[in-house]
């Protein structure tokens, strides 16, 4: 399960992220996850809550997820599109460690140009203001 080492990553970028600030807590981090990530959302979550649990800061956070959808480029021709293009079949091949995909134009092999990614999007933050209040 890499879920674990994805949220212990995120988790870690999340907390080097407030270095300098004066958080009081993280109201919301919102990641957003490619659609051939091959990362459960649901495991994640559980894995993310687990470690939120040692870090004061985090304890409230919610964990809020944007997909991405796919998108792939033609070697040979100038086919661009997503996997909804590609054909229904070849999605099923999806779980598999390597995936190649042909080209529904030419034949020739697709490039993944969009959606193996995962990126923190935005950290939603309370933080104290120089009285002490909350900002």
């Amino acid at each position: 399960m890499h879920e674990m080492s994805v949220a212990t990553a995120l988790v870690d970028s999340v907390l080097e992220s407030l270095k300098g600030m004066k958080a009081i807590k993280v109201e919301e981090v919102i990641f957003e996850v490619g659609e051939l990530a091959f990362i459960s959302e649901r495991q994640l979550k559980f894995c993310f809550d687990v470690m939120k649990k040692e870090h004061p800061v985090l304890k409230d956070t919610k964990l809020s997820f944007r997909k991405v959808k796919a998108k792939v480029k033609c070697t040979k021709c100038d086919f661009e599109g997503g996997l909804d293009k590609v054909g229904e079949n070849k999605k099923a091949e999806a779980h598999r460690i390597a995936i190649t995909f042909e080209c529904p134009k030419c034949g020739g092999t697709l490039n993944i140009v969009l959606g193996r990614d995962m990126v923190i999007k935005r950290i939603v933050v309370e933080v104290a203001d120089d009285k002490g209040g909350k900002k």
